[in-house]
């Protein structure tokens, strides 16, 4: 795909520890000119913290390039079993040849590494100073350029308001977020954006999430989750959450029952029943169309979706609960008919599965047997319901299912799973990836 903006191409020298960057003119007038000769970032005129990509900051590059970007990155009419080549192919160079994104995609692969360092809550100095360059680049590219609404710019602000998210940056989220809803008006809506169509789906579904995280926050009273959300039931329970807990399917009650999850965990899931109650009764009136068409049961979805992912970037979240939530995550975003949410809700469980220890351990040892329990089935196989093959979510799937001593036949786990949420389109969707993959190891 050829662009009418700069192009370029970053090296990782092993020897100068340094990256540098190369910059080819494009064929326009302004931007002819001599080739710059190597640059480090190092060398940039700035104030604040030095930028060296070196260490953790190249770890976390290749990172980005090497696994979160292949996961990641499709066009959602690609299901199921293979990596968008052709997006990669020029998604990724557009990433690496301008140090406003470049800067800016470092600065959120190094946050995340600083995620899975559980002894530091929040982003290092180092992301943050990464974060705050990236900033002043891209002003000063904005200054600079005529061309204010290219795609390197409207990248560069997703990257810049992803770290605000995983940051619970709110405010300043929705302030990129609004200046990328503004530069795809001003390219003329979003048949207009690159790489066939999924620019587009990208920053729509970057809005649609936060338009559902302000909707969170006001039913919560302008408040995350606090401690009164994160209180575990004992048993006996009062009378209220045992109605609470009747009206789940049968596979969530006995959850409730036997692990005892914090009290907005059974919130969510009592929602997302009620939800669904309001799709079956939409079928059994036969108004499939109006499924697709009603604006009220998408925006709810998109909305107990973005409840998950609010509720899983609590830092003190038990691990059995951090399971059910990303299973509810991931179902919810089968369940969205718009595909608005879609593309964001999958890849934060890209990056929340990264934070997961990589053997999943309980620390109540008190019942030998729990590896075993349904409600684990159900997660491993919304997993693999809802991942490409080579997601790491899929990994974590195959690896929850794999603990299980006692082996079943897909059908009997597809029989367990019809005790939770699930639907004949989900078990499809895992018989044919494990064909896939039957297919390929033969």
């Amino acid at each position: 795909m050829e662009s009418r903006h700069e192009v370029g191409m970053v090296l990782f020298k092993d020897e100068a520890k340094t990256v540098w960057y190369e910059s080819e003119r494009g064929h326009n007038a302004d931007q002819q000119g001599a080739q710059h000769g190597p640059l480090t970032l190092t060398h940039l005129e700035l104030d604040i913290f030095p930028i060296r990509v070196e260490g953790m900051a190249k770890a976390a590059c290749r990172y980005y390039t090497d696994i979160y970007a292949p996961t990641t990155f499709r066009r959602l009419q690609i299901q199921g079993v293979a990596e968008d080549g052709p997006l990669l192919r020029h998604y990724i160079p557009l990433i690496l040849s301008h140090h406003v994104s470049f800067v800016a995609m470092l600065a959120n692969s190094t946050l995340q590494f600083d995620l899975m360092d559980r002894e530091r809550d929040g982003p290092s100095p180092r992301a943050k100073a990464l974060y705050d360059t990236s900033i002043r680049l891209l002003r000063q590219y904005l200054q600079s350029t005529a061309d204010k609404v290219s795609d390197l710019v409207i990248c560069t602000m997703m990257f810049l308001a992803t770290f605000d998210k995983l940051t619970s940056n709110h405010d300043s989220a929705w302030i990129h977020l609004q200046a990328i809803r503004e530069a795809i008006d001003r390219r003329g809506g979003p048949k207009q954006m690159a790489f066939d169509g999924w620019l587009a789906t990208v920053t729509d579904s970057f809005v649609s999430h936060a338009e559902c995280q302000r909707a969170v926050c006001r039913q919560l009273g302008g408040k995350a989750y606090t401690a009164k959300h994160l209180r575990r039931p004992v048993h006996p329970f009062p009378p209220a959450l045992c109605a609470k807990i009747s009206r789940l399917p049968q596979g969530f009650e006995d959850f409730c029952i036997s692990e005892r999850p914090v009290a907005a965990v059974i919130d969510i899931i009592l929602v997302i029943t009620a939800w669904l109650d309001s799709v079956r009764a939409a079928v059994s009136r036969g108004e499939e169309s109006y499924l697709l068409a009603s604006r009220g049961l998408v925006e709810a979805n998109l909305t107990n979706a973005t409840r998950c992912m609010e509720l899983l970037q609590h830092p003190h979240l038990p691990l059995h609960d951090q399971f059910v939530l990303m299973a509810l995550q991931a179902y919810c975003s089968l369940m969205d008919w718009s595909e608005r949410g879609r593309f964001l809700n999958m890849a934060y469980l890209q990056v929340h599965t990264g934070l997961l220890p990589s053997s999943p351990c309980f620390l109540d040892t008190s019942y030998p047997r729990r590896y075993q329990a349904e409600w684990l089935t159900w997660v491993g196989m919304t997993m693999l319901a809802s991942s490409h093959t080579n997601d790491l979510t899929w990994s974590l799937g195959t690896r929850i299912l794999g603990k299980q001593e006692v082996e079943r036949s897909w059908m009997e786990r597809i029989r367990i799973c019809e005790r939770f949420f699930w639907n004949e389109r989900l078990s499809y969707q895992v018989l044919r990836k494990m064909h896939f993959k039957s297919r390929k190891g033969a």
